[in-house]
């Protein structure tokens, strides 16, 4: 076993944390994390799975359905922009997504570019 990974067991058993005590062996934290794993000190590491309150879904939906890009939705609720695009394909708020129209390229929200239509009438 190596010197450093008896170090990185020794502080953590003594109540450290393994960033700190990753910091204090000069690894990365990953590599204090596979390491204690492989010599039989680690846990799993743990993963911030938080749920978006009502009050987050509801403001996203609110963004989506007046036509705001998916990481101008994240920006606003605070979330990640794949969260806003997993959840607007959940509740299918994809008509809600801005796109480029056909012809002239103008970013339009709707199936008519108002663009277009301006220059037909």
């Amino acid at each position: 076993m190596p010197e450093f990974v008896l170090s990185l067991r020794q502080l953590v058993a003594s109540g450290t944390s393994i960033e700190s005590a990753a910091a204090s062996v000069r690894v990365s934290k990953s590599t204090a994390h596979r390491m204690l794993q492989l010599w039989g000190m680690g846990g799993k590491k743990r993963r911030l799975n938080r749920r978006l309150s009502d009050e987050q879904r509801q403001k996203i939906g609110e963004l989506l359905s007046i036509g705001l890009s998916h990481r101008e939705v994240s920006r606003r609720v605070a979330c990640d922009h794949r969260t806003v695009a997993r959840y607007s394909d959940v509740v299918s708020y994809s008509f809600c997504r801005p796109r480029r129209c056909c012809s002239c390229g103008y970013r339009v929200t709707t199936s008519e570019c108002l663009v277009c239509l301006a220059r037909v009438a």
